[in-house]
């Protein structure tokens, strides 16, 4: 009778450490998938330009964001020259994501003086429930002017 109680007991233990490891597992790779594939970068006005680098030489089109966990966010610095004549507000949307990936909250848009430029750090997020499937999207920036009342 001991012995077939400890059966079961191993028994037991056994198939609730194995639920545990393949539901974790399950879990796990839930939360560990990433996307997208691409986002493209559009300036979506002639006054500023967008670039990948802090010495402002390389144009951006696309950033290979291929580590934004589902249920997270993730930053990408890009740099940004105002070539007009007038401050601009530089503002960041989202065109054609997926539903549940968005801007962060305080991190859609900066003022950048005429002739200047300035670092933007562009900070995607994706909840639990967005569709991985979609592997690109754009991020357009849009400037309009910033009047200073005299």
């Amino acid at each position: 009778m001991k012995m077939l109680l400890k059966k079961k007991t191993l028994g037991i233990s056994l198939a609730v450490v194995m639920t545990v490891a393949v539901f974790g597992g399950a879990v796990y790779a839930v939360t560990s998938t990433t996307f997208p594939g691409q986002v493209n970068i559009v300036a979506a006005t002639n006054d500023i330009k967008i670039f990948s680098d802090s010495s402002y030489m390389f144009e951006l089109t696309k950033i290979t964001w291929n580590d934004l966990p589902v249920g997270g966010e993730r930053t990408r610095t890009v740099y940004i020259r105002n070539i007009g004549n007038t401050n601009a507000v530089v503002t960041a949307s989202l065109v054609n994501a997926p539903a549940g990936v968005a801007l962060a909250e305080g991190t859609t848009s900066m003022i950048i003086n005429a002739g200047s430029q300035g670092d933007f750090n562009l900070t995607l997020e994706a909840n639990t429930t967005v569709n991985t499937g979609s592997a690109s999207f754009t991020v357009s920036f849009n400037s309009t002017p910033d009047y200073v009342n005299p």
